[in-house]
């Protein structure tokens, strides 16, 4: 006697497996009610970019370009003028053309050593900057601290003077009004860029930005 043979297999047909069920599309990109919920990143898109973090993105970018061809200026004017002082026939004496020649070296490699951290410092701010406008939250809080010191450097420029290494070595030698004030003008317009570049990356629409970014990735 043999067993009757299942229904299914006889005109050749296999049951599906069963299968979790799925929700119908909803035209607001959530399930309907009796569905589980989907995770955030489900249906997240990626978030628009507010206007804040994008000023602030070109402040990173064009700020730390302007003050490194500014302090650049500065100091070849500051290096001419010191070299021109020493050779000059009205040079009071041969112990004041020693120290300002002595004062003209130690500008020159103060200069190079500040030119080579400024472009190696423009290069990290343009390379976190993107990082920033990306909305990673990261280069937000490492820029910050970038904008902080450089804030900092600022006001301690604004207060003693730009440069004051001539002051400073010998002061009975006259930094011309020019390179001091823009010595002055590059600590200003450092302190008022970091300042804003603060403000912009930790207002309101930034910080939905860079949180709702973490679920967009």
């Amino acid at each position: 006697m043999t067993s009757p043979q299942d229904p299914w297999q006889q005109g050749g047909y296999q049951p599906p497996y069963p299968s979790a069920p799925q929700p119908p599309p909803h035209p607001g990109g959530f399930p309907p009610a009796g569905y589980p919920p989907r995770h955030p990143g489900d249906f997240a898109e990626a978030p628009r970019r507010p206007v804040a973090v994008e000023c602030a993105f070109w402040l990173a970018v064009v700020v730390p370009l302007l003050v490194t061809v500014l302090y650049a200026l500065n100091s070849m004017r500051t290096q001419s003028f010191l070299t021109g002082t020493v050779g000059s026939p009205g040079a009071d004496s041969a112990q004041n053309q020693e120290v300002v020649g002595l004062m003209a070296g130690i500008s020159f490699a103060v200069f190079l050593f500040v030119v080579v951290l400024e472009i190696v410092l423009t290069a990290l701010w343009i390379t976190f900057g993107f990082k920033l406008r990306a909305g990673r939250n990261w280069a937000r809080v490492v820029l910050t601290v970038f904008a902080a010191v450089w804030a900092a450097y600022s006001i301690g420029g604004l207060i003693t003077g730009e440069p004051g290494l001539t002051d400073a070595l010998a002061a009975d030698v006259q930094t011309p009004a020019s390179i001091v004030a823009l010595g002055y003008a590059q600590s200003a317009l450092g302190l008022v860029a970091m300042v804003a570049f603060l403000v912009l990356v930790y207002l309101p629409a930034s910080n939905r930005y860079f949180q709702a970014s973490r679920f967009s990735r």
